[in-house]
C-alpha cells in the first residue's frame, strides 16, 4: 500500500496549510480481498494536524472518518490484480514551532489465503515511496516498503531586523527587497526633471544607493512596505543619507502613513538661507513635525544644519503614542535626540492574520520647483520588527 502527501498551499509546510493525503491499496495475489469483518483500512489522524470535513473519497467501498477516534476507515472488496485509491486531508495546526514532525502511516487488513472462514488475518503498513527509513517494521527483511509519510513543518520567524541595501537593485530604476522570498519593500521610480531610483555613483557602506531629487512637478513619489508579510510589527525604521547646500529656497517632505492612509509621523528638510557662502549659501535643516507643540520641531547637529556628512537618522516607537527621533553623524555618534508623540495610535505587537500596519508607505513630496533641485542620497535602510 502506497501513501503520499502533497501540500495544497506551497512547497513548504507551514501552519494552517492543507494536506492531503492518498493512499494506493493493491491486490496483487489470485484471490478476491473480500470486504471481511472489522476494517480493511485504518489510519490514524496525524499529530499537530486537523481533519478537514468531507474531505474523504474512495475510488470503490466506504470510507469515514470516526471523530471520536479520530481516524480514517475504509470498508470494501478488491479484486484480483486490482487497486482501490483512497483520499483525505488535514489542516496543519496553528503556531507549531519550526520542524515539528507530522508523522502519519495506516495499517491495511487482509485475508492472506482467500479460503473459507473469510477474515482478515494479515496485516501491512502503507509506506512512503520516497523514503527508505532503514527500519524493517513488519520484519519481512525489506526496510524499503513500510516507511512512515513524514513532513516536517517549516514555521516562518519574524526576523528581529531587515535591511535594504540597493546593492542588488538595478541601476536607475525602483528598488525592492525581500526576505526569505517574502517582499517588504519596493519604491516608485522616477528619472527626468526629477529623480527618484537607484544610482551606483554614489553611496555609503554597500555599492549603490538611492538618490532623490524631486520638484513639485515629479511629486509626490513614494517608499512602500509589506511588514505583515513579515508577520511582525515596526519597532524602528533607520535610514543613511547625506545631502549638501543648495542656491535657493527648497524642502523635501516625507510622510510616514500607517495601513489606515493615516498618517503617522512626518519629517521635513527645508533650505534656509544662510548668507556665508554664496551662491551655495542655502543650507539644509531638518525638521520633524510635534504633535505636542503643533509644530514643525529641529533636530540639530552642531551648526545648526546638515552638511557634507553621512547621517543616520532613526525614529523608534516607544509605546503606542510615543517616537523618538535620533540624529546621528557617522564618525561623530548622536547628535540630537527627541522624544514626541506620534500623530496617530501605534501598533506595538503583530496580531497574527491581520494586514494592520504602522508604517504602510512613506510619501515623499514638494510644493517647490527649484531650477538647481537639491540631491539626497539614502542608502543602508534598516527596519526593525517585533
Amino acid at each position: 500500500a502506497r501513501k503520499t502527501v502533497q501540500d495544497l498551499n506551497d512547497a513548504d509546510v507551514e501552519p494552517n496549510d492543507i494536506l492531503q493525503y492518498t493512499v494506493t491499496i493493491s491486490n496483487t495475489g489470485n484471490w478476491l480481498q473480500r470486504d471481511n469483518d472489522g476494517h480493511e483500512f485504518e489510519d490514524n489522524i496525524p499529530l499537530n494536524t486537523t481533519y478537514v470535513g468531507g474531505s474523504a473519497s474512495a475510488s470503490s467501498g466506504t470510507i469515514q472518518y470516526l471523530s471520536n477516534e479520530n481516524k480514517i476507515v475504509w470498508d470494501g472488496s478488491i479484486n484480483s490484480e486490482s487497486s482501490i485509491s483512497l483520499s483525505f486531508e488535514v489542516q496543519v495546526n496553528d503556531s507549531l514551532p519550526n520542524g515539528s514532525l507530522i508523522r502519519n502511516q495506516g495499517v491495511v487488513y487482509w485475508d492472506s489465503d482467500g479460503s473459507y472462514p473469510y477474515n482478515n488475518d494479515a496485516v501491512e503498513l502503507t509506506d512512503d515511496p520516497y523514503s527508505d527509513d532503514g527500519i524493517d517494521q513488519d520484519n519481512d527483511s525489506d526496510t524499503n516498503d513500510d516507511d512512515p509519510t513524514d513532513l516536517y513543518v517549516v514555521s516562518f520567524e519574524t526576523p528581529a531586523q531587515v535591511t535594504e541595501s540597493f546593492s542588488d537593485d538595478e541601476n536607475g530604476g525602483s528598488a525592492t527587497e525581500s526576505y526569505m522570498d517574502r517582499n517588504w519593500f519596493s519604491t516608485s521610480s522616477e528619472s527626468g526633471e526629477s529623480n527618484f531610483e537607484v544610482v551606483d555613483g554614489y553611496y555609503d557602506d554597500t555599492p549603490k544607493s538611492f538618490k532623490t531629487k524631486i520638484r513639485a512637478a515629479g511629486s509626490p513619489q513614494y517608499w512602500y512596505y509589506n511588514l505583515t508579510n513579515l508577520e511582525g510589527a515596526l519597532t524602528s525604521w533607520q535610514i543613511n543619507f547625506k545631502c549638501g547646500n543648495a542656491t535657493e529656497s527648497s524642502e523635501l517632505v516625507l510622510d510616514f502613513t500607517n495601513s489606515e492612509d493615516e498618517s503617522i509621523a512626518k519629517l521635513m528638510f527645508a533650505y534656509i538661507k544662510q548668507g556665508t557662502n554664496p551662491p551655495v549659501d542655502w543650507v539644509v535643516k531638518l525638521y520633524y513635525w510635534s504633535p505636542s507643540s503643533a509644530s514643525w520641531l529641529q533636530l540639530e547637529t552642531s551648526t545648526g544644519y546638515l552638511y557634507n556628512h553621512w547621517y543616520t537618522l532613526n525614529i523608534d516607537i516607544l509605546d503606542a503614542f510615543h517616537l523618538r527621533y535620533s540624529l546621528y553623524v557617522k564618525g561623530l555618534g548622536l547628535v540630537d535626540t527627541k522624544d514626541d508623540l506620534s500623530m496617530d495610535e501605534l501598533i506595538t505587537s503583530y496580531i497574527p492574520g491581520s494586514q494592520q500596519s504602522n508604517l504602510a508607505y512613506i510619501k515623499w513630496e514638494t510644493s517647490m520647483n527649484p531650477i538647481v533641485c537639491p540631491m539626497f542620497f539614502w542608502d543602508e535602510h534598516i527596519i526593525e520588527l517585533s
